[in-house]
């Protein structure tokens, strides 16, 4: 973020594959903007159009596709087209994720984007936030104003109705100094949107809280506090957590800690066991000096950090927003982005 924390936003569809709710407001209730409510409708070659309406598939259906994504893939599209060609906004989205991941299928990103439209004019909250990401990215690329404004709408709207994902991403945009031109860079801001979502638990923001604590972007340098958002980070089990505590304990003379330093790296290597980090990892015991029984209690300490918190990434948390029952989603707002966002931000084959 900072001139400082770009990151990459990825996609994350795969994590529709791990048990999300159905988020399905009653058809219509989408936000759709203008230049998209044609697009949203638009059909990819040898697809029929979905049925309009307010179909919602059997959960039963839902459980089928998600079942045929993860153990059958080259089944997968046979057995979710069905419901998504009826209009079900959820199947929709896993129709897109199929798509967007190549599951059973080539990939295909004119589809993808296609499926996510129908599916986010459903009412489907992480089609909406997909769209925004993928947006982002795109504007990444090229830097058209429109693209960055309509990424804005989708995440904007995205956040309003609970989005946490969404909001998490703003967070990044606004303290990001290459997306300045968008009008909301605001370091400061995005500093205290960080500490917020590391309040509510997001793992994601306690890594960006603590950078910009050891940078001084956004607020003030504070090396303490940014121990104190990695050690949180650390308890939720992502491997980066780990690798940074170690490199602090292991190097900074304000937090010197060789045991917890090679605890913190034996639990980063039993995530990510490269030959790289095996490597270092046997250097890292060089400076035990025989230490035999200090090294021994360094391992055990790294081996009951790694039981206690394991290895997870970020989706595995995101995923938790779309777990929510229907009846608690917020139903897409009206409102429609400026009539200077009126340019196809994603071109059709």
């Amino acid at each position: 973020m900072k001139p400082g924390i770009t990151g990459i936003l990825c996609l994350s569809g795969l994590l529709a594959l791990t048990g999300c709710g159905g988020e399905t407001p009653a058809a219509g209730n989408a936000a759709v903007p203008p230049e998209n409510a044609a697009q949203a409708t638009q059909t990819p070659p040898a697809e029929k159009a979905p049925a309009s309406g307010t179909f919602r598939a059997s959960h039963q259906e839902i459980a089928a596709c998600r079942t045929a994504m993860l153990k059958t893939p080259d089944s997968a599209l046979k057995v979710c087209f069905p419901p998504a060609e009826k209009g079900d906004p959820e199947a929709q989205y896993l129709v897109a994720t199929i798509y967007g991941n190549a599951i059973g299928v080539r990939e295909d990103f004119n589809k993808q984007v296609s499926w996510l439209h129908k599916a986010q004019t459903g009412g489907n909250l992480q089609a909406e936030v997909e769209l925004g990401i993928i947006g982002i990215m795109i504007y990444t690329g090229n830097h058209v104003g429109n693209t960055g404004k309509q990424a804005l709408f989708y995440l904007n709207d995205a956040k309003n109705r609970g989005s946490v994902k969404a909001r998490t991403t703003l967070a990044r945009i606004m303290g990001t100094e290459s997306y300045k031109d968008l009008g909301i860079y605001d370091p400061e801001k995005s500093h205290q949107e960080m500490l917020e979502l590391a309040r509510l638990g997001v793992p994601e923001a306690m890594i960006l809280a603590s950078h910009n604590y050891i940078t001084g972007f956004g607020t003030a340098v504070n090396h303490h506090k940014a121990v104190k958002y990695l050690e949180d980070a650390a308890h939720k089990g992502i491997p980066f957590a780990y690798k940074k505590l170690a490199e602090i304990y292991l190097n900074n003379e304000n937090f010197k800690n060789r045991d917890l330093g090679y605890a913190y790296f034996f639990a980063y290597t039993a995530c990510d066991n490269s030959s790289d980090n095996m490597r270092t990892l046997d250097s890292l015991a060089e400076i035990f000096e025989g230490k035999v029984k200090s090294l021994n209690l360094a391992r055990r300490r790294g081996i009951q950090i790694h039981d206690d918190h394991g290895c997870k990434t970020y989706t595995d948390y995101e995923k938790e927003e779309f777990d929510l029952p229907p009846e608690n989603k917020t139903p897409a707002a009206s409102e429609k982005p400026g009539a200077d966002a009126d340019d196809d931000i994603w071109e059709k084959e």
